[in-house]
């Protein structure tokens, strides 16, 4: 029994239809290097990740359902591979700087320090000899006989 010829298109048209659902398939696993630096990423005598970045990465599959394989490699093997595409992602607490963002793409940060120094507390007595020592430098007296000049200079003019 044969197809009339309308039939026939609309039935090639539909299995068309369906033909991108073929490119479809499982995501690969991701590739995911690490390099531990506690207290973000510790690594314990079994081998168990644990801090607050695997945490995150941990919350961040499960939601998406992704799959992975950790891999641990030293820091600067680790940045080389990433930015050679041979890593899909890395966890690892890294300090933005302007020539690594120029090879490798950031998340936005989780945790942000502002680092600081600590010095001695100067005494009063140090504090005042400072600001007068500061009277007897050389701008000091170039600046008080750049006055002296200008008043002169208008004194002799008003007189």
């Amino acid at each position: 029994m044969s197809m009339s010829m309308p039939v026939r298109i609309l039935t090639s048209f539909c299995l068309l239809l369906f033909l991108p659902m073929l490119g479809v398939s499982q995501p690969d696993s991701l590739r995911v290097g690490f390099y531990p630096s506690p207290p973000f990423i510790a690594l314990d005598e079994q081998g168990t990740l644990s801090g607050v970045t695997p945490w995150l990465w941990e919350r961040l599959t499960a939601a998406d359902s992704l799959t992975y394989s950790l891999h641990q490699m030293p820091l600067d093997s680790l940045l080389h591979q990433l930015a050679a595409g041979r890593l899909d992602a890395a966890l690892v607490p890294l300090t933005i700087t302007s020539a690594r963002s120029e090879r490798i793409d950031f998340s936005a940060p989780f945790y942000v320090a502002h680092s600081t120094l600590m010095v001695r507390r100067a005494s009063s007595l140090s504090k005042g000899l400072a600001f007068v020592a500061s009277f007897f430098s050389l701008n000091f007296f170039r600046a008080l006989g750049a006055l002296f000049l200008v008043i002169l200079v208008f004194g002799g003019l008003a007189w």
